[in-house]
Formats: C-alpha cells, sequence, structure tokens
C-alpha cells in the first residue's frame, strides 16, 4: 500500500472516530453515587468515544457557558476505543490523574458543551434539573435520544441489562391543600410501574401497599391519635391532648419495579371538614418525616426515649449533623395556595425547649435533598427571598406561658434598627396530626447575617457568649478588648477609640433593650454579635430570645454594671465585664443615660408596651383554644389571659422602677443652676429629652407657686429659663416633670 493511500486511511478513521465523541451522561446533584479520589461526591460528565479508534483530545474544551466555550481544556489524554471518560465538575481544576474540571454543574440546569481545538461545537446537552442521585444521558450510549436516568452509571454503558434505566415519575391529579367537600386522589404515573404509597409517613418501600384505587380524603374526625398521644417531653414538661386532634390526609408515594425504586417520591398533603384557610387566616405548614426518626425509642430525637431512661437526659437534647433527620417541608400561605415543598433536613433545636413536648424545629435546605435553599418571600419586611435555614420554633420557651413574647420583644425592637429573627405564626401538622401553632422564623447563623449585610456568608464574623466563635475569627473582638483593659478609663478620646471596633449605638440599644425588659437569661446566655470582613465593620449585637423576660418588673439589673465586682451575681464575671469598663468611661456613661430616658419616652413607654401587647395578643387569640386543648400548657385559655395581663402589670409598672435604679446610680438628664440663684433659674438639657417638659415649684410648706415658662410649648427647647422674680428669698423644691418621669431638687433663692 502507498505511503498517500496509508495516510488518507489514517484520516478518515481519525475522523470517523473524531466525529463519534459524546457527551453521554452527566450528574448534577451526586451524593450517593460515586465519589472522587477526595472522597468527594462531585458532580461529573462522562464522554463516550462511539467510534473504533482511541481519541486523543488534547486541546479539547469543556464549558457550562454558552458564552465561553473555552471554560476548561482537556490535557494530553485519549479515550479508548469504544471506552468511557469521567471528567468530574468539581470545581478543582485537575489535570493530573483524575480529571476536574474548574467548574460545577447547577443541579438546576445549565448547558454542557464539548468543543474541539478549533471552537467547534461538538456536542452538548441542553439545560435539564436534577433531583438528588439522577443522571442524565443518551439512549443507547451515543444515541440520539436523551433521557433522565433513576440508576447512573458512570463510566459504564447507560444500559443496564440491556434496557435503560428510565426515570419514572408520579404526579397527583388533585392540588395539594384544602377542599369544602369530600375528595379522592389519584396517583399517575409516567410509565407503566408499581406504585407503592403509605399514609403514616413512612418512606414508601417496595414492600409498601401498591397503589390500585383512588385514595378518599374525608373528614378524618373519629380516628384515634397516634403521634399526639406518645409522650414527647418528659415529667411535667408534657400532657397529652385533652381529646382527639384534627387530622390531614398525608401521602407519600414512590414508583417500583421489582424491589427497584425507579424514580423520586412525591409527598402529598390534602384536607377537608376542618382547618379552611378562609376561616384560619394564617399559613398552614405540613410537616411529613418517617415516625421512627422522631418517635422510635432508640433512635426518635423528639421524644425523652433511650437516654432519658439511661442517663436522665432525653434524646431530643442530642445534637450534631448525625441527628439530622429527612423530611418533608410542605408551606401553605394565609389563602390555603400551596407555595413551597421541598426535602430538607431537620433536628431539634433550642435549649430548655427540647424537654417539652411541643419542641423547635431546625430546618436545613441542602443540595442532597435537592436544593439548598427555601426560595420564597416568608417575612414580608424582608428583601431576601432565599433562606439556606428556618427554624419552626415552639411557644413553650415562654416562661409566662403568654405563647408569644419573644415574639411581643421582638416587634418592640423592630422599629429600633436592632437585628431581629423575622418571624410569623403558623399552623403546623406532623405527619397529618395537628401539632397547633409555631412560629415560623429566620435562623441567626452566618447565612442570616450575610443576607442582612448584602455579603457573602465566608465574609462574616459571628460569635457568642464569651467571645465564642460560631464563625470566623473573635482577633478583631479581642483587639476592643485589650484596647479596654490597657486604656484608663478617663484617657481622653477612649470613646473614639472604642468606637471604631464596636457600633456604640447598636450596643448601647441592645442593653437598654435587654435591661428595661429585665432578662435573666441574659448576659450569660443568649448573646450573639458580629460584623462583616470590611476594614469599617463594627460588631453589632443581636437580638433574640427573651423569653425570659416581662415578669420581673422590680429587677435591678442596672446597679450591677456601675460595681467593679459584684458578689451578688450568680453568672460569670465574663458577662459583665465589657460593660462595667465602658460604663467606668465618662462619655459612654453619659450616652447611655441620655439614650435610656430618650427610649422610655418612646419605645419603651407604658403606652407603647401595652400597644404591642394588645396588636399580638389579637393576632395569636384565635388560635390559643386550640393549642391549650392540644399541649394543656397553658392549662386553660382563662389563666392564658391571666398570663397576658401579667405582661401588662410589668409594662405599668417596669418605667418607674427603672426610673429610680437610674437615679440611684446616675447624675440627672439635665442641668440645674444657679443654686443659690436671683431671679431666673436654667435647666438645660444634656441630650433632647423626647417628651414634654413641666416644671413646678413649691415652697417647704408644700404651697405651689405660681411661675412664668420662657416657652409656652418647651418640648423642643434645648433649655428652659424660670423666672423667678416674684418669689421671697428662702428655701424652694422643684419638681421637674420629663413625660412620665420626676425630679426633685432643692432651690435657694438668695435675694
Amino acid at each position: 500500500m502507498s505511503t498517500f493511500i496509508k495516510c488518507l486511511t489514517f484520516l478518515l478513521l481519525f475522523h470517523s472516530g473524531y466525529a463519534q465523541l459524546y457527551i453521554n451522561e452527566i450528574q448534577s446533584s451526586n451524593h450517593t453515587t460515586i465519589a472522587d479520589e477526595d472522597g468527594d461526591y462531585s458532580d461529573w460528565i462522562e464522554l463516550y468515544n462511539a467510534s473504533s479508534v482511541d481519541v486523543g483530545v488534547l486541546g479539547w474544551y469543556l464549558s457550562d457557558d454558552e458564552d465561553d466555550y473555552k471554560r476548561w481544556v482537556f490535557p494530553d489524554t485519549t479515550i479508548a476505543a469504544g471506552g468511557y471518560m469521567v471528567v468530574w465538575a468539581s470545581g478543582k481544576n485537575r489535570k493530573i490523574g483524575a480529571l476536574h474540571t474548574n467548574f460545577k454543574i447547577s443541579s438546576d440546569g445549565e448547558p454542557i458543551l464539548l468543543s474541539d481545538p478549533s471552537g467547534i461545537t461538538f456536542d452538548r446537552f441542553a439545560p435539564v434539573s436534577m433531583d438528588v442521585d439522577q443522571s442524565f444521558g443518551r439512549v443507547p450510549d451515543g444515541g440520539r435520544l436523551q433521557e433522565a436516568f433513576h440508576t447512573a452509571s458512570p463510566g459504564y454503558s447507560n444500559l443496564i441489562n440491556g434496557q435503560a434505566p428510565l426515570l419514572v415519575n408520579l404526579l397527583f391529579d388533585q392540588p395539594q391543600g384544602y377542599q369544602s367537600d369530600d375528595f379522592e386522589v389519584n396517583i399517575i404515573a409516567t410509565r407503566t410501574v408499581d406504585i407503592r404509597y403509605t399514609l403514616d409517613g413512612s418512606d414508601p418501600t417496595h414492600a409498601s401497599s401498591i397503589f390500585n384505587a383512588p385514595i378518599p380524603v374525608t373528614s378524618l374526625e373519629g380516628t384515634p391519635n397516634v403521634l399526639a398521644d406518645i409522650r414527647s417531653g418528659h415529667d411535667h414538661h408534657w400532657k397529652p391532648p385533652l381529646g382527639e386532634v384534627p387530622k390531614i390526609r398525608v401521602i407519600r408515594a414512590r414508583p417500583f419495579i421489582g424491589e427497584d425504586p425507579v424514580g423520586p417520591e412525591i409527598t402529598g398533603s390534602f384536607w377537608t371538614g376542618h382547618h379552611n384557610p378562609d376561616d384560619i387566616g394564617i399559613p398552614i405548614v405540613s410537616f411529613i418525616v418517617h415516625p421512627d426518626h422522631f418517635f422510635d425509642y432508640h433512635d426518635g430525637i423528639y421524644i425523652p426515649g433511650v437516654d432519658y431512661d439511661s442517663i436522665g437526659r432525653a434524646n431530643s437534647w442530642r445534637r450534631g449533623i448525625e441527628t439530622e433527620k429527612p423530611a418533608t417541608f410542605t408551606y401553605f400561605d394565609e389563602t390555603g395556595e400551596r407555595k413551597l415543598q421541598q426535602s430538607i433536613g431537620v433536628r431539634i433545636n433550642g435549649g430548655g425547649t427540647r424537654n417539652a413536648g411541643q419542641k423547635s424545629l431546625r430546618m436545613y435546605a441542602r443540595n442532597r435533598y435537592g436544593t439548598n435553599t427555601f426560595d420564597y418571600p416568608f417575612f414580608p419586611e424582608r428583601s431576601n427571598q432565599h433562606y439556606r435555614r428556618l427554624l419552626l420554633n415552639t411557644p413553650q420557651g415562654d416562661y409566662s406561658k403568654s405563647i408569644f413574647k419573644d415574639e411581643l420583644t421582638t416587634n418592640l425592637v423592630k422599629p429600633m434598627g436592632l437585628e431581629y429573627q423575622a418571624f410569623r405564626p403558623v399552623l403546623v401538622f406532623l405527619n397529618g396530626e395537628y401539632w397547633a401553632l409555631h412560629f415560623l422564623k429566620e435562623r441567626r447563623d452566618r447565612h442570616y447575617l450575610a443576607a442582612l449585610a448584602n455579603d457573602e456568608p465566608d465574609n462574616i464574623h459571628h460569635l457568642f457568649r464569651n467571645r465564642e466563635v460560631s464563625f470566623g475569627s473573635n482577633e478583631h473582638y479581642n483587639q476592643m478588648r485589650q484596647l479596654l483593659e490597657q486604656t484608663k478609663p478617663t484617657e481622653p478620646g477612649l470613646i473614639n477609640d472604642v468606637a471604631t471596633y464596636i457600633d456604640l449605638e447598636n450596643y448601647i440599644d441592645y442593653h437598654i433593650v435587654q435591661l428595661f425588659l429585665a432578662n435573666y437569661d441574659w448576659p450569660h446566655n443568649n448573646i450573639d454579635f458580629w460584623r462583616t470582613n470590611d476594614s469599617d465593620s463594627r460588631w453589632r449585637w443581636i437580638f433574640y430570645d427573651l423569653d425570659a423576660s416581662l415578669r420581673k418588673y422590680d429587677l435591678d439589673n442596672i446597679t450591677t454594671y456601675f460595681r467593679e465586682h459584684d458578689d451578688r451575681e450568680d453568672h460569670a464575671e465574663w458577662a459583665y465585664t465589657t460593660m462595667r469598663q465602658l460604663m467606668a468611661i465618662p462619655d459612654f456613661r453619659e450616652r447611655f443615660h441620655q439614650r435610656f430616658y430618650e427610649l422610655m419616652q418612646n419605645h419603651l413607654t407604658t403606652e407603647n408596651l401595652l400597644r404591642e401587647i394588645d396588636l399580638i395578643r389579637k393576632e395569636i387569640e384565635p388560635y390559643v383554644d386550640d393549642y391549650v386543648y392540644r399541649w394543656r400548657i397553658p392549662s386553660s385559655v382563662t389563666e392564658w389571659k391571666e398570663n397576658v395581663r401579667s405582661l401588662e402589670t410589668f409594662a405599668r409598672l417596669r418605667p418607674s422602677e427603672v426610673h429610680r435604679i437610674l437615679k440611684k446610680n446616675l447624675n440627672k438628664p439635665f442641668n440645674f443652676f444657679p443654686n443659690p440663684g436671683n431671679d431666673i433659674i436654667h435647666l438645660q438639657w444634656k441630650s433632647h429629652p423626647g417628651s414634654d417638659i413641666d416644671v413646678q415649684i413649691y415652697d417647704l410648706s408644700g404651697r405651689q407657686m405660681n411661675i412664668a415658662l420662657d416657652k409656652l410649648t418647651p418640648f423642643d427647647a434645648p433649655a428652659l429659663s424660670i423666672d423667678t422674680g416674684h418669689l421671697r428669698p428662702g428655701m424652694y423644691v422643684l419638681r421637674i416633670r420629663m413625660g412620665g418621669f420626676y425630679f426633685t431638687e432643692k432651690w435657694i433663692k438668695a435675694t
């Protein structure tokens, strides 16, 4: 054979192989299919050489961007004839050994392009969304048909025993939620398979019931409680419901061929006969989890269980990712429309409420469950519509059993610019049984803070308690602490130096509200603060968890900050150190004092507290009767009303008590001069009084003297002058009112 013919033959064979290189299969949500050399379950792209010759791919490209086909270039490597090559789409960008691209694949779908060195696109997959461990590929290998697979086969043929593992999807023929009349639910499959289903929240398996007739959705009145009668708290923390609880129909279904699942599960919540959205007025959450994950004696995280019987500390105190359970979260808005449904991870949240019958749940959105965000605007005041974590909070943490205390205090500080956890009340069904009122809330973590700061989570520094690190570093805060410890409090400019580290306005307002509301589960506990990586970012404090407040109206939790040490304090000394050091700085102490009186003239007045109590009481009251019936804490609606009245009592009595404590520890919020004086007395406010002012003068026998003020409306006056020319020489008593607070001063008229 001539050299020319040999070369021509080689070129024809080369181009024949060249033209038979395919993207054969991709996976963008790999959680259990296959791990890379680091043990990570990375995304991957499988290439297939359909030709009979080896094909070198040096200089070829893979990309997930239509506008940039050169995102990742192949090294000098070859795909064998009829062979497969797996390239990890991990973002690790490796070209020695296992190949890794410099990009990942979005599970929501994005294009995948294979291009030759000249830029010609040889193959392309259009964007396709994939659930966990599904893949998408060609049928047969290198074929024109592209399908979703329930079983991935990286590095191998897409045909298993000669058949493609085609994904089967299920759907319900009825919308989820409430309907006014009885109805039936059919389950429809995209291919002929066995549909297995459960009605108790458990996972559908090959041993579950086969769907062969519509599932009726009728009133479930008369069906016995199952989960609601399980002791979910220990000792006095739990009581059974007063009777049968409302129930909804929950369905979990999955397609099977023999013993093998061939598609994703679907979950539905349906009901009739009660909880008509037109009557409810707040969202409803259907929470579905395998009953054993919550209530199994050994493994359940919602009950006292084996841990309580063996070590005296309930199963519900278990922590960490190893306790996280898969669940389904479905959110129906106040109109009854299903707005969000997704698979999530769930753990028990909180402290003392882990002992309670009704517990708080921490919900995680992760790629392993399908998506890593909750994409819905749950909280109208927030611009953020994408949450990584959410809480379903129990009201049982409220020490006063008013059901809404933490939410009440949150509403109080919203206008003040403090960081708070947005919330909304919801009614919850757990595996179809009524779990009553909860509060859906933002979770306090770096993702929450990043959303507030419009920054990236990795740029957040989040500390708690005694400078302990939740995320980031405490180095910047420690520098501020070192500054306070090494500088005399009377050093000029110290307060300005401190203000480069912490946001003083935030710090002062945060402490004033905590002190005024008499939170006795603080400052040794429930204290979080944060900043971003920006060089000018300062530490700010987060307002949360005031369930232990608004009880002890006469609590003096302020005086301790004016002592170097207080042996009467039961809590760790570190909890008071920073505030004591700051209070020793005259400029800070003056600012703190002024701001305290300003807040007590507006946000913290009795009138404002009573108004906020009444607003949230009216919002929650329609659901209290059912809550008492379900959890019996408080024991009756009458007791609940008494508990709310105790909050109102606090609102009426606390301001005067705080005023007394402030007068004992701090100077007056005004200057009064001259004393002795002659015909004019001057009152000069140290800051804007924030309220109306009234001054009365009495002689020593108690007679009120007629005086003339130099302004008819002194509310806006930075100072006030009083004409006393008509008074005789002698001693008098001035009674000065600032809003609802009174001060008395002795004054001597000299001539």
